[in-house]
């Protein structure tokens, strides 16, 4: 069965010309130089940024929901007496042991750090 339906014609090609490619070319430079503007509100915040010192943890887009791992390597002895310890601490697991620990440590490192004025340096 064959389709009435006419079948669309074909859109003629555009022979590249020097004066087509010099016009192609100049707006694809304003397109590009007009994208490397920043409007008034990110130069803005571009300038109060230049002012503050950023963590890497207060960056955009960085969520709590977000979860990294990290391996650590321990030699046998030292695994066994943290499987120990960790069994008779009230966390639930070695892992939630070593974060709860870990945790603690890197808040007193940064407390002693922002105490002593070194952050950012």
């Amino acid at each position: 069965m064959k389709s009435t339906m006419a079948k669309k014609s074909k859109t003629p090609i555009k022979m590249a010309t020097p004066d087509r490619d010099l016009e192609y070319e100049k707006i694809r430079e304003d397109f590009l130089s007009e994208a490397d503007k920043k409007t008034p509100i990110e130069a803005e915040r571009a300038e109060e940024k230049e002012n503050e010192f950023d963590f890497p943890w207060q960056e955009p887009g960085v969520s709590e929901r977000v979860l990294k791992s990290f391996n650590l390597r321990l030699s046998e002895p030292d695994f066994l007496k943290l499987k120990f310890v960790a069994r008779r601490s009230q966390d639930k697991s070695m892992h939630a042991f070593c974060a709860r620990v870990v945790m603690e440590e890197v808040k007193r490192q940064l407390k002693k750090e922002e105490k002593n004025g070194q952050y950012g340096k």
